[in-house]
Order: structure tokens, then C-alpha cells, then sequence
């Protein structure tokens, strides 16, 4: 970075984009710990940036304003159009195989940036204006998993998600970084205090403060969850609900937020059965078999069905290795605890009451106290 007087526009932006590498992240931060002038400097860029309205820049003649350019910066044009690392990876996983495609969002900041710099004008209020109808009125990235399957994005900043089966996610960037939920997705966040992070579940809102934590809503749960592993979470729902305060979180605490505002707060809790997404385990505590099956149906990516009411209300406590066992063991296994069998056809798995089927039960089973809950 430069001095105060001559910063490096198009790194600051990208920064403000959320669009730098790691590296260069470290650059600024290296920047803004130098000189309390220089924090001043980033906030009246960013003030800029958030506060004008989109305006139209006039045409320029850009072969030499960009040799102009390259000569001020000290680049040639060959380094100026090399491509810069990727930001971001999905890793998606199903079973034991796995497949990793690079993917690269386009550095809008880097070339407003530019474009500013080649323009031989300083970083305006008109400027920033035409950097926010660029980069912050973009669609959210968004993706999503099938049923059977997980996925795993890495965030420009070294934040991860892990996405659970079933799962749709959105992310948005505009001084910060916004993310919508529909499922489970559990999450390692670098806390940048000028950068909040934000995690949006039904009616409910998690602000992060440097954590590792999940969150779970799904269509059909009736109220969301949110377990902290370690750091802090900051949770209220959306819109706020008279009488109803939010809560913080620290570390071996869950909140269950119901659909109806409520917010309940459950301290010491063994945050591994409720985080076994990221060891491929699922964890029932005293779970209705009707939710239980959900579950394996949701991350085998099969139907399986019940007829007798009465068995669906039975409870189950058990752990089931998902890419260790197979879905026909899972579901037998499950079958089994209640005295019952399954059988199968295609991807229909049916259990029903009496004895079960001759078959070798699958090992390694943990057991698990009889108390507590799972999912809803």
C-alpha cells in the first residue's frame, strides 16, 4: 500500500468488495495498523460508497488512459492481466467419492478501480456511486445440494460452509457478508469487525462475532437451531417480536427459535451430536422414528415409509455412520432397534412391526444417553 495521500484505490475497493485474497486482505490490514489516518481514509472511501446514488460516467478514450495507467502504477500490461487466484471452491461429496471444481466470481472492484485510476481522477463520490450500480446491486451467489449429498465453499476471507444434504444457500456482499439458509450448513467464520457477518434461517438471525457454529431450518422444522462450537453468536429474530430480546451465544450453547418468536437458550450442551455434519454421522437422541426416517431419507437421498402410525411415535437413540453404512443398513438397522423389518425396492425402503429380517447388524455403534432431542 501507499501513504495516506495515495492509497491503492484498487485494492481498498476490492477489500470493501470483499473481492482481495488472503494475502492482499493482510496487506490493508498491515495498512490500517500503521497509521490511525489511514483508517480514517478507508471509512470516507466506504462512506462514499454506501451513501450516493448510481450516476452515469461519461465515455474516455481508454487506450491512452490505460497506458497512462500501467506507466503510474509501475505494471506492465502482461502483469496486469494475469488472473488472479481463485476465491472460492465447491467441494461436493457423495458417499466416499468426491469432486472439487475451481470456481472465480469476475473482480468487479479491481476494474472500477482501475477504470477510476485510468480516468486520472481520484476516488469520488461519482466514482463510488458507479462502483455500487456495478458490484452491490449483483444477484447473490447461490447453491444448493441434492439430497445425499453435502458440499463444502471456501470464502474469500478463509471462511467455510459445509452445506448438509437438501440444502439451499445464498451469499451477498455489500460491506459485509449476508447468507440465507434453507437446511443445515455449519460454519467457520475469520470475524473482521468492520465486516460483519450474517446468517439469515427462517425468522431468525444469527450475527456472527468470530465463531464456529451451525444453523439448521429446513421447510418443514418448526422452529430454527443454532449451536456455537467456539467464539460467539448474537441471535434475534426477524422481524423483532415485542417483548422477545435477543441472545448471545458463546461457546457449548444452542438457541431454538421458534416460528412463533420464542427464543429458548440451552447452555453445556455436547455440541458434537449437534455439528455431526462434519464428521458424516447422524446423532438421534430420543427421536420420533417419523423424523428419524426424514433424516436417512434426506441424506441417503431415498423414500422410506411407515405405515404403522403407532411405530412412527416410538423414540430412537442411536448414531448412524453415513458413509460408512449403506442405506438398506441404516434403515435396517433402525428397523431392528424397534423390533421390526424393512425391505426394499429400488429407492422405497418400508418398515414394518414384527420380527426382522435375518440380517448382520452393522457395527460401531456408539450409544447415546436417553434424553434431549434432535433436529425439532
Amino acid at each position: 500500500m501507499r501513504d495516506s495521500q495515495s492509497p491503492d484505490w484498487a485494492l481498498l475497493t476490492s477489500y470493501l468488495a470483499g473481492e482481495c485474497s488472503s494475502a492482499e486482505h493482510d496487506v490493508v490490514q498491515a495498512w490500517l495498523g500503521a497509521d490511525p489516518e489511514h483508517g480514517r481514509v478507508l471509512r470516507q472511501v466506504e462512506a462514499a460508497w454506501h451513501g450516493v446514488r448510481p450516476v452515469t460516467l461519461p465515455q474516455l478514450d481508454t487506450t491512452q488512459r490505460t497506458h497512462d495507467l500501467f506507466a503510474r502504477l509501475s505494471i506492465s500490461p502482461d502483469r496486469a492481466n494475469q488472473a488472479r487466484p481463485p476465491r472460492l471452491r465447491m467441494v461436493e461429496h457423495r458417499a466416499t467419492s468426491a469432486r472439487t471444481p475451481a470456481m472465480r466470481p469476475p473482480s468487479f472492484a479491481r476494474r472500477a478501480a482501475l477504470f477510476a485510476s485510468a480516468a486520472g481522477v481520484a476516488l469520488t463520490v461519482g466514482l463510488a456511486a458507479h462502483f455500487i450500480a456495478s458490484t452491490s446491486h449483483t444477484a447473490p451467489r447461490t447453491y444448493s445440494t441434492p439430497a445425499g449429498r453435502r458440499a463444502t465453499i471456501t470464502l474469500a476471507d478463509g471462511s467455510s460452509i459445509l452445506l448438509g444434504p437438501a440444502t439451499q444457500l445464498s451469499i451477498s456482499t455489500n460491506g459485509g457478508t449476508d447468507v440465507t439458509v434453507r437446511g443445515e450448513a455449519l460454519f467457520t467464520v475469520h470475524h473482521q469487525p468492520d465486516r460483519p457477518f450474517t446468517v439469515h434461517a427462517g425468522h431468525t438471525v444469527a450475527r456472527v462475532l468470530g465463531t464456529t457454529f451451525s444453523v439448521r431450518h429446513y421447510a418443514a422444522d418448526r422452529a430454527a437451531r443454532v449451536v456455537v462450537v467456539d467464539g460467539r453468536v448474537a441471535v434475534h429474530t426477524e422481524p423483532p417480536r415485542r417483548g422477545v430480546r435477543g441472545q448471545v451465544l458463546s461457546a457449548n450453547m444452542m438457541s431454538v427459535i421458534a416460528d412463533s418468536g420464542d427464543i429458548l437458550v440451552a447452555p453445556h450442551i455436547a455440541v458434537d451430536e449437534y455439528t455431526a455434519l462434519a464428521n458424516d454421522r447422524l446423532v438421534f437422541r430420543s427421536t420420533r422414528v417419523a423424523d428419524v426416517i426424514t433424516e436417512l431419507a434426506r441424506a441417503y437421498d431415498i423414500v422410506i415409509r411407515v405405515p404403522d402410525t403407532t411405530l412412527a411415535r416410538h423414540t430412537v437413540t442411536a448414531a448412524v455412520p453415513v458413509t460408512r453404512w449403506s442405506a438398506a443398513d441404516a434403515v435396517e438397522f433402525i428397523a431392528t432397534m424397534l423390533d421390526a423389518h424393512s425391505v426394499q425396492s429400488g429407492r422405497v425402503f418400508t418398515i414394518s412391526a414384527g420380527r426382522p429380517a435375518p440380517h448382520a447388524q452393522p457395527k460401531s455403534l456408539s450409544p447415546l444417553p436417553q434424553d434431549s432431542h434432535y433436529g425439532r
